[in-house]
């Protein structure tokens, strides 16, 4: 009977552990590979937000990031879920060796490069966007390019599908038009494919400049929120970490099945009735943080932006694109929606109090 028993356990487990080999490699066999993404200005807001995204799906990306100061981008990454795990490598994207040895292994690679624009942007963006895309060829790689609305042609009131022209009427839009056109052309040349996600103005945990930085960071502060842009008109305000949830959703979800090598994608973002409604639940959202007086919101005239602008490069530049603060430019998301029919916008009041705390551990610029 003993020997009956002992014999029976072997049995069984061996058929267990069988079970449990076979159940593995089952699991091994249906699980995806991983892929991996090369973020080109991984310190910007916009890649920033992309990459903490990929970074929160480990298990399906591996993300790697070109940058000049590798100990600046992993401060960067501090207080990222899973941020130690990006793979950083130094250099320039300006370098062409730089990049084709970095994209190596790369079935994506995010085109997150921006330069100010008193700074000759033309010539290093032109550079920067060649490079990525004759990288990105040989390994067959989708470049993901943040699109912006400065080159269309000015129509107000109405939401603009991805089949509105062009029509510059700044410095700041021609050289946005130029970038955009350089990229068709050098998917035609190298045979890459370009997924141009283009957004209205951005806010959010990692996006500082001096527009949001003026109403998000003063409302962290209790200080008085300014704004350049019309208070009794809409104004799209895009919440990045949503931008970025779904160009991963969008790399998933456009093949060259179902998409030209060459596409742009627009993303509607939160338009208020007014733009003061939107600062005004910004003021509330900062004063339920901060305790402090509720932020009064000041408009900014024009003309001290013109004068300000004789010693501001920045502010100059601003004046320019004044047209899109003293009109409401809106995009539609029809095409985003038939690739993406399930995505949702984050509540808008969740959206901004992340964005008002996040100046406490990372303050404006």
């Amino acid at each position: 009977e003993s020997l009956t028993i002992w014999l029976g356990r072997i049995f069984r487990n061996t058929v267990t552990f069988c079970i449990r080999n076979i159940a593995m490699e089952v699991q091994e066999f249906h699980a995806p590979e991983k892929k991996t993404v090369l973020i080109c200005g991984i310190t910007g807001g916009f890649a920033a937000a992309v990459a903490r995204e990929l970074l929160s799906k480990k298990q399906q990306y591996n993300v790697k990031g070109l940058v000049r100061n590798i100990d600046r981008a992993k401060a960067l990454f501090a207080d990222a879920e899973n941020g130690s795990a990006i793979e950083f490598i130094q250099g320039d994207v300006q370098d062409e060796k730089v990049v084709f040895d970095a994209a190596k292994g790369c079935e994506v690679i995010v085109h997150g490069i921006n330069y100010p624009y008193d700074q000759q942007v033309l010539p290093h963006m032109e550079n920067a966007t060649r490079n990525i895309l004759k990288a990105a060829a040989p390994q067959k790689a989708t470049v993901l390019f943040p699109g912006s609305v400065y080159g269309l042609k000015p129509v107000y009131n109405v939401p603009l599908d991805e089949s509105h022209p062009n029509g510059p009427v700044s410095k700041k839009g021609e050289a946005r038009v130029r970038i955009e056109q350089q990229l068709q052309d050098l998917v035609k040349e190298h045979g890459c494919r370009v997924i141009v996600l283009r957004a209205n103005d951005y806010f959010g945990p990692t996006v500082r400049n001096g527009g949001v930085d003026v109403i998000f960071g003063a409302a962290a502060k209790g200080q008085t929120i300014q704004a350049v842009t019309s208070l009794d008109i809409p104004h799209e305000m895009v919440y990045i970490p949503d931008l970025a949830r779904a160009a991963v959703a969008l790399l998933e979800a456009m093949t060259p099945e179902n998409s030209a090598p060459y596409e742009v994608v627009n993303f509607r973002g939160y338009i208020e009735p007014t733009f003061r409604d939107f600062l005004n639940r910004v003021a509330d959202v900062g004063t339920k943080l901060n305790g402090k007086s509720r932020s009064s919101i000041w408009h900014v005239p024009c003309l001290l932006l013109g004068v300000v602008g004789w010693f501001n490069a920045e502010v100059a530049a601003l004046k320019e694109m004044m047209y899109l603060h003293d009109n409401s430019l809106q995009l539609g998301d029809a095409k985003l929606r038939r690739y993406l029919p399930d995505f949702q916008l984050t509540p808008i009041d969740v959206a901004i109090e992340a964005t008002v705390k996040s100046y406490d551990s990372r303050p404006q610029r």
